[in-house]
């Protein structure tokens, strides 16, 4: 187990020292300097979140989303804070999925 947990922290560090990482860490700490846009962030965020838990479908409230949210997106801090946080969000992911379907272990 040593050495599996040695090579879960080097990706872990791999990870944080990557490119889009720093960016997301970089407009974190931009948005963290805004109350109002930081909470404005969060409630969009809460929103997705709460669709995807649900199941409902984003693409039937996309417009209504944008619209309601438009602001977010006109503003760089926010929106490059929302892509990066996105692209950080899909390297965890497709190193999960990846792990899992190396692994060979039944899961149900």
């Amino acid at each position: 187990m040593d050495m599996v947990e040695h090579k879960l922290n080097e990706l872990i560090w791999a990870m944080k020292e990557s490119p889009a990482y720093k960016d997301f860490e970089k407009y974190r700490n931009e948005l963290n300097q805004n109350y109002d846009l930081r909470r404005r962030v969060d409630d969009y965020r809460r929103i997705c979140y709460q669709m995807q838990q649900t199941g409902e479908d984003l693409y039937d409230r996309s417009d209504d989303l944008l619209r309601e949210f438009s602001d977010l997106f006109a503003n760089t801090t926010s929106r490059e804070f929302l892509l990066a946080e996105a692209t950080v969000c899909k390297m965890i992911r497709e190193a999960s999925i990846r792990l899992s379907a190396e692994v060979d272990v039944d899961m149900f």
